[in-house]
């Protein structure tokens, strides 16, 4: 009855009158369709892991979305009025940000990747696009700027190029070792009966002799080295408790020495899937290296954890729980510039080194769905090795 009432009412309104409130209603309409589109484009904007951001021509914040305020570890509504300079520092601004922001108010679109230190996620690589508003205008107020971490891809993408590198280096070197180390063979074997048959030669004469046969056994190692790289096949796993091989491998590779061993290896038994020979061969090589940088003498701590990867860590390794051992020597340590190259094959800081031993290291660590990374402290070098801890 009411409603039938009210179509009455409607339907004899004078025309003006009833052409006011139809308008009146149609700009309400529009004004709660407006701010409904609103909150669901804010929603997506702060649910989204990119970090966004609007920035006024004086370099200022005039919005950014949650991911941008965890991201630096403020809330966002207080970036609002600060320049970046304020947030980034002036030698960031100038250096790198300031040349991207002039571009883009000059209209360009603009795309680049760089590393950005931050507080709450330490240095990341990102994927930065910077967007003119209003787009295709001369007259250029803001720019929208939407950054993407890409550090995990990269890293995991870093990791494919290495293994890559090292399968080709394994293919070209597979089909020449074989003729060659049966030729070095020969050769040291002819040596020992030259010096049987020429018992009365000069002293000089036996000592090229002897140069000669120092110079073969080292390329027949180099070759026997290359062979255990390009056969280091699929690892035979086996529980083992990690404490106690590096236990064994400190006393083989350390005897003799006095260098002191510190650490919480032994604290607890830390169980892991592995091949036994195959680790055995890496821990060898990174207390060998250690050794060498520290002329036998000095300190290597040992130290194991166990580590819960989680998808989001700037690790490239399937989530789940791991080893972590980390040794550390207290030797010079290694240059900046070297790390990236240092699992190369035939990459070496020594005078005397074939390039092998840590391209072994990480092949194995790789074949037994671990990580191995170096880096330098204040004083040293430290490996940090990832292995799945055992069920």
């Amino acid at each position: 009855m009411r409603k039938l009432l009210r179509e009455y009412q409607l339907k004899n309104k004078p025309v003006s009158e009833n052409h006011k409130t139809g308008r009146k209603k149609t700009h309400n309409c529009k004004s709660v369709l407006t701010r409904d589109r609103e909150k669901k484009f804010e929603f997506i904007v702060n649910t989204s892991g990119d970090l966004m951001s609007l920035v006024d021509s004086n370099y200022r914040y005039e919005a950014v979305n949650n991911a941008y305020g965890l991201a630096h570890g403020i809330k966002p509504k207080q970036f609002v009025g600060k320049t970046i300079d304020q947030v980034w520092g002036k030698k960031i601004f100038r250096s790198i940000i300031k040349p991207y922001f002039d571009q883009c108010f000059r209209g360009q679109e603009v795309h680049y990747q760089e590393w950005f230190d931050f507080g709450a996620l330490g240095k990341k690589l990102f994927d930065v696009i910077y967007y003119p508003y209003p787009p295709a205008s001369k007259n250029v107020t803001h720019a929208v700027v939407v950054s993407r971490d890409i550090t995990r891809q990269f890293l995991f993408e870093e990791e494919l190029r290495r293994k890559q590198k090292l399968e080709s280096m394994g293919i070209a070197a597979g089909s020449i070792v074989h003729d060659f180390s049966n030729v070095l063979t020969m050769f040291i074997g002819n040596l020992s009966l030259l010096r049987q048959y020429l018992p009365t030669n000069p002293v000089k004469t036996m000592e090229i002799l002897g140069r000669m046969e120092e110079i073969a056994a080292r390329t027949s190692e180099t070759i026997q080295n290359m062979l255990k790289f390009i056969k280091s096949g699929k690892p035979e796993l086996t529980v083992l408790n990690i404490a106690d091989l590096l236990s064994e491998e400190c006393s083989f590779s350390l005897a003799g020495s006095s260098v002191e061993i510190t650490g919480n290896f032994k604290d607890k038994p830390l169980l892991i899937k592995a091949d036994k020979h195959q680790l055995s061969q890496v821990f060898n090589n990174l207390f060998t290296n250690a050794l060498q940088a520290m002329n036998r003498q000095g300190k290597i701590s040992i130290n194991t954890h166990i580590k819960t990867v989680k998808r989001n860590d700037n690790i490239p390794l399937a989530p789940g729980k791991y080893i972590n051992i980390i040794i550390r020597d207290s030797g010079p340590g290694i240059d900046k510039e070297h790390l990236p190259g240092i699992f190369d094959p035939f990459f070496s800081l020594k005078n005397k080194g074939h390039g092998l031993g840590l391209a072994i290291c990480y092949s194995i660590i790789i074949k037994h769905n671990g990580y191995i990374l170096a880096s330098s402290g204040k004083s040293g070098a430290i490996f940090s090795i990832y292995l799945p801890a055992a069920d």
